[in-house]
């Protein structure tokens, strides 16, 4: 099946680190009139709105084919609207494109549902830790050990891709 796109406002962004509660990278898109679309003619059965939200999920332990070989699904990628790959905290209200491979299931009666493969931040709206809550991991450091970013780190980073996201996006079926 053919990887589908899907364009909107984004909220409950987890796409850097897994949730904690279910272990799963995860966004939720309240996605344009094209979008919706797009589910609808891949015959994604298993994605249901929520007043019109879809959850996005990937399982970081999920194996997946690529190049020939099975591997873990690890993270989705994500890039700024220059196409590079970035480590940014994406805050509700961002624009975003996710890309999503759907693939067909049989387990609990069968049909198709899509996996979170990259997204796009066309327009970044940082992401605002409230002071209660602790960091959350957003960059790597040697050895693929995560290393927290603090608000002082997060509040130059966010301002530094909103400067970025002033410009069009790239063309993201491209990239990949």
């Amino acid at each position: 099946m053919e990887a589908i796109f899907v364009t909107g406002e984004a909220r409950w962004s987890k796409v850097q680190s897994p949730d904690k509660k279910y272990g799963h990278f995860s966004i939720e898109v309240l996605p344009d009139a094209e979008g919706v679309l797009a589910i609808q003619r891949a015959s994604i059965t298993a994605l249901k709105p929520k007043d019109g939200w879809y959850a996005f999920r990937r399982k970081p332990d999920q194996m997946i084919w690529k190049q020939g070989m099975q591997m873990p699904a690890g993270a989705p990628k994500v890039y700024d609207n220059q196409g590079n790959e970035t480590n940014v905290l994406v805050g509700n209200g961002s624009t975003v494109t996710v890309k999503l491979q759907p693939f067909a299931y049989k387990t609990h009666g069968g049909g198709v549902s899509a996996r979170l493969e990259a997204v796009l931040v066309q327009k970044l709206v940082p992401y605002e830790r409230p002071a209660d809550e602790a960091p959350r991991a957003s960059t790597e450091g040697a050895a693929g050990v995560a290393v927290p970013v603090f608000n002082s780190q997060q509040t130059a980073l966010a301002q530094a891709q909103a400067e970025a996201t002033k410009t069009a996006p790239p063309k993201f079926r491209m990239m990949f």
